[in-house]
């Protein structure tokens, strides 16, 4: 590159940087520095004065009220028009699309338009907002109505880029596990794991990945004990009399944390709950930090085949929290069951008892 192309290329860089910097100064910095010049004109007495008017106290909270039930309102409709539009293929899903992004190309007055033949004297919904005693137009659901109506495309516009780009491999790994729709969305915040047995050992066969900042360290083929995790145990309380004793003879059972069992009348004691609730817990017995809740999953002979479980650290997901977890993960567990060809031999009630469970 010659001198003179470096010239041009320096002179268009600083010519483009400078016309930006013009135009967020006349459109931005400017009116700021008006607004703060004429509202200080008169001294810093007027000033404080004016703020604490008891109009403008009531302008301000009028505003704090307006943005929050906005936040929320928008943030609920966000989360799921992202979650849909990302993981579902529907129709209408274009036309959704652009009904999302429609509140940023109308100008506001033409909003304020609208929202006025909607909800004013000449509209049929007046009279019928009359009857009920609510009012609209020039009132705080008005203002509310307005404000929601020109931010609702801002949360789901942030979430779309960053649920296209996580994919969606997981949840479809999830629902190949048997997960429903409802499952994946609000159980997909922990790890999920299927699990199956090797050589008298515990192995991943498929993992979904927490989606907190903060999951577990695991990975698919990764090997772990029988005894003292939940999937492993779940496994465990279904094999026959004499695989278990066979197990129990001849594997050497560690001891991880101070809940670990590693007798084996205590392990079959163990055992025996589980096949009557249905459901294994690992309660801090193979780390200090973690809990997990698991179920069996049987094949067409009725044959345990593999559990699947649901495991976080411990500060987030107590033993309380996993066990009301139990009827999900015994659903799931059923599901795959039956893909399977086997009807689940464990009875999976929708009732909660006292303690959270489900029956």
């Amino acid at each position: 590159m010659d001198n003179n192309e470096k010239t041009s290329e320096k002179i268009t860089k600083w010519l483009l940087v400078g016309i930006s910097v013009l135009f967020l100064a006349v459109m931005l910095l400017l009116p700021l520095i008006t607004v703060i010049t004429e509202a200080l004109r008169s001294g810093w007495k007027v000033y404080a004065a004016a703020v604490t008017d008891e109009y403008t106290i009531k302008a301000l909270l009028l505003t704090v009220k307006a943005t929050l039930f906005a936040v929320i309102f928008n943030t609920v409709f966000g989360v799921f028009a992202a979650w849909a539009l990302t993981k579902f293929q529907f129709r209408g899903k274009k036309l959704l699309t652009t009904l999302i992004d429609l509140p940023v190309t109308i100008s506001p007055v033409i909003a304020g338009l609208i929202f006025l033949l909607i909800f004013g004297r000449q509209s049929p919904v007046y009279f019928f907002l009359m009857k009920l005693g609510i009012k609209v137009v020039f009132s705080v659901p008005g203002i509310i109505i307005a404000t929601v109506f020109v931010t609702f495309p801002f949360i789901s516009r942030e979430l779309i880029p960053v649920l296209e780009a996580e994919g969606s491999d997981e949840e479809e790994t999830a629902a190949l596990m048997g997960a429903g729709g409802w499952t994946i969305f609000w159980l997909s915040m922990e790890t999920i794991h299927l699990i199956g047995e090797e050589d008298m050992e515990a192995i991943y066969l498929a993992k979904l990945g927490a989606k907190s900042s903060v999951g577990l360290h695991s990975a698919v083929g990764k090997r772990i004990p029988l005894h003292c995790t939940g999937g492993g145990k779940a496994i465990l309380a279904w094999k026959s009399e004499s695989w278990l004793e066979n197990y129990l003879a001849h594997v050497k059972r560690e001891r991880f944390t101070g809940k670990t069992l590693t007798d084996a009348e205590d392990l079959r004691r163990e055992l025996e709950v589980i096949r009557i609730q249905g459901y294994a817990v690992d309660n801090h017995e193979h780390h200090t930090d973690v809990v997990c809740i698991a179920a069996p999953v049987f094949d067409v002979d009725n044959q345990v085949l593999a559990a699947i479980g649901i495991a976080a650290p411990d500060y987030r997901f107590s033993l309380e929290k996993a066990l009301s977890y139990s009827g999900e993960i015994l659903r799931c567990a059923a599901r795959i069951t039956e893909k399977l060809g086997w009807h689940y031999p464990i009875r999976v009630s929708k009732k909660r008892d006292e303690g959270g469970r489900f029956a």
